[in-house]
């Protein structure tokens, strides 16, 4: 019969810490407005070039990307829109992922206002992009068109300008012109990682000591059934 050992007792500890605090899907970066409704007084947005814009954000919590929401917006009363091109680049600017994003899937620049609930959503749930807090991405998004688009990506909404710690970019630079350009406004976006399946250093450690533990109870519970 089995008895508890002070082993078995860290093993189970281990798996407990393992487990994170919440299991849902979790808001990394945030933007603002963070949440509800924000009405129309100005603001400031780039438009989505075909060499396109990014913007630099570090990870705040270690997981695995669920999804990204861009505070990009269809213009399209200023002009004919068109799809864009999604890209998770690492801090060279490496691709990781792309998708296409479809103009009719923008949400629909409006006066009356935004509300973050409605914005644009890009899936990562099945990419298995695992990242780790304090590492550094880039979001980029560019025209699949040879044009300037009527797509804004927000910098600013009701009068707050995003002062997000990282740069962001422009690739839509003159011909010949060194680039990407730094920008002094930074792009509305949010990142959602899920904490579920990756556990915090000290969990691993703690795990890795319990197990380690319960081998040697076994062990030593077998030589002394040996040598009884």
């Amino acid at each position: 019969m089995f008895k508890p050992t002070f082993a078995a007792l860290a093993a189970v500890a281990s798996v407990l810490l393992v487990g994170p605090a919440s299991a849902a899907v979790v808001l990394d970066q945030a933007t603002i407005p963070e949440t509800g409704h924000t009405p129309f007084s100005g603001g400031v947005g780039f438009v989505v070039g075909p060499e396109g814009l990014a913007q630099v954000f570090t990870v705040g919590v270690s997981g695995t990307l669920d999804h990204i929401a861009l505070d990009v917006e269809n213009w399209s009363f200023l002009g004919a829109a068109s799809d864009l091109r999604f890209d998770l680049l690492d801090n060279s600017f490496g691709s990781i992922l792309t998708r296409n994003i479809a103009a009719s899937d923008l949400p629909v620049f409006g006066f009356s206002g935004f509300d973050w609930a409605d914005t644009l959503n890009i899936d990562l749930s099945g990419a298995g992009v695992d990242v780790l807090a304090g590492e550094n991405l880039i979001l980029k998004v560019s025209s699949l068109t040879g044009s300037d688009s009527a797509q804004n990506w927000r910098a600013a909404f009701g009068g707050t300008i995003i002062t997000y710690p990282d740069p962001a970019f422009s690739f839509d630079v003159p011909p010949g012109f060194p680039g990407p350009v730094s920008l002094v406004n930074k792009f509305g976006f949010r990142t959602y990682v899920d904490t579920a399946v990756v556990p915090e250093p000290g969990a691993w450690a703690l795990m890795i000591l319990g197990l380690g533990m319960v081998g040697a109870a076994r062990r030593a519970r077998r030589a002394g059934e040996f040598s009884a």
